[in-house]
């Protein structure tokens, strides 16, 4: 035990030499729980060691102990709180999740141009997303709303992943938002809703890729089927339809 301890200090100390010593911090990771202490005792008491290493090596460790600290780091710093997030998920206590909603809903007042603030959303999204937890819709789908494209995109994303019966009612209205459906077209081909083809069709046109227009185009529907035949010539690509057992990808209407 001793000397683990003795260990632990060392490490901690070339990462003071090093902080992106990646060899250093596996090392710690691998030593576990009994570096969680000291961990949180350099970086958030005593500030030796930089606390975005401390934050991602906590997370990896994954020892509940590390909760309260990283909430306590949420609370009071923002910038902060992407790299903070994904260690609470990677935790995955529910502790974490009522201090994760509320700084995803928390706006400062000024959002310079090099503010971290949209990486930040979108990362406490993402660690949202790691819970099997009821709660995390009430983080992910009002963030369906927000003004930033990439923030929409990965609540999206991250609700795909939920299995709810909430979540199609949250995702059926966004049907007109063509970025996000875009970001997961495969999900509205699954659902097949009344006259979504429309908002499908005019998401590829606006940000579709190769594998979006193949998608389409094999996945039952004929509307989907010939506005990907049309992309494909409009942007030089050469229209391959799969046969039957051939083809992986979406069927319209088949969850």
């Amino acid at each position: 035990m001793i000397e683990t301890a003795l260990t632990v200090n060392k490490l901690i100390y070339e990462l003071q030499r090093s902080p992106a010593d990646k060899h250093t911090m596996k090392l710690l990771i691998d030593i576990g729980s009994p570096a969680v202490d000291p961990l949180i005792k350099a970086s958030l008491f005593n500030q030796e060691i930089d606390g975005s290493i401390s934050i991602s090596i906590l997370g990896e460790i994954g020892d509940n102990r590390a909760v309260e600290p990283l909430i306590s780091w949420l609370i009071r710093d923002p910038d902060s709180w992407g790299d903070v997030a994904i260690s609470l998920g990677k935790i995955g206590d529910k502790r974490a999740i009522p201090y994760l909603i509320e700084a995803l809903n928390k706006k400062p007042s000024y959002i310079s141009k090099y503010s971290p603030y949209y990486r930040n959303k979108r990362e406490i999204i993402k660690a949202l997303s790691m819970f099997d937890d009821e709660r995390v819709l009430d983080g992910l789908i009002p963030a369906l709303d927000d003004h930033n494209d990439n923030v929409r995109i990965e609540a999206a994303l991250a609700l795909v992943s939920q299995n709810n019966v909430k979540v199609r009612d949250a995702l059926k209205p966004k049907i007109d938002d063509s970025i996000v459906v875009a970001s997961i077209y495969k999900y509205f081909i699954k659902e097949a809703f009344p006259n979504s083809e429309i908002h499908l069709i005019k998401s590829l046109n606006l940000y579709g890729t190769k594998e979006m227009a193949l998608d389409l185009l094999n996945c039952g529907n004929s509307k989907l089927d010939k506005a990907a035949e049309e992309w494909a010539n409009k942007n030089g690509y050469v229209v391959h339809r799969f046969q039957g057992e051939n083809y992986a990808g979406p069927i319209w209407g088949k969850q």
